[in-house]
């Protein structure tokens, strides 16, 4: 704001002195036709000495304030210029702003995606080993189960506990014919 508050400053008084130099050239304000006036309102009364002519004087002056004018508008445009380079740079920079705004929203639906997948990874994965452990246990007493009943088988007969493993179809048939 402060910033933008100067280069008006420095506009207005490059318009101003535009104004007071573009009225000094086509005659509107004459300065030194002023300045003349005033001198010989206060000098004595001497009507007899001639007055120089103001053309000579003005001549002068004129082509120095045709100069001014000049490098007035040559800072003119170079301000121009200088302002022009830097709304350019405010726009790229505000492009870029909303860039990153769009990346950074974007990133953030993505992590807030990748977070509920890990939470419902995690989710499962405790879900999983619950059914290991289950699984597990079940395991055992299968394999206690059966380790028993062919500790059983051993001590009987050899031939009718063989001849029973070798009729059933699996260990399931195997375990029920036992049993009967």
């Amino acid at each position: 704001m402060v910033v933008l508050h100067q280069r008006w400053q420095k506009y207005v008084g490059v318009a101003v002195a535009i104004a007071l130099s573009y009225g000094i050239v086509t005659g509107g304000l004459s300065l030194a036709g002023f300045n003349l006036q005033m001198a010989q309102a206060q000098a004595p009364a001497a009507a007899e000495t001639p007055t120089p002519s103001p053309q000579p004087s003005t001549s002068p002056s004129l082509d120095e304030l045709r100069q001014q004018r000049n490098q007035i508008d040559q800072q003119l445009k170079v301000n121009n210029q200088a302002d022009q380079r830097y709304r350019t740079a405010e726009n790229q920079a505000d492009q870029q702003l909303r860039a990153l705004s769009k990346t950074i929203q974007g990133t953030d639906a993505w992590i807030s995606d990748t977070e509920y997948q890990l939470a419902a990874a995690e989710k499962r994965l405790n879900q999983l080993e619950g059914d290991l452990s289950g699984n597990q246990q079940t395991y055992e007493q299968a394999r206690t189960a059966v380790v028993g009943r062919l500790q059983f088988m051993q001590r009987q007969e050899g031939a009718q506990g063989w001849a029973l493993l070798l009729q059933s179809a699996n260990l399931n048939d195997f375990l029920d014919r036992r049993y009967r």
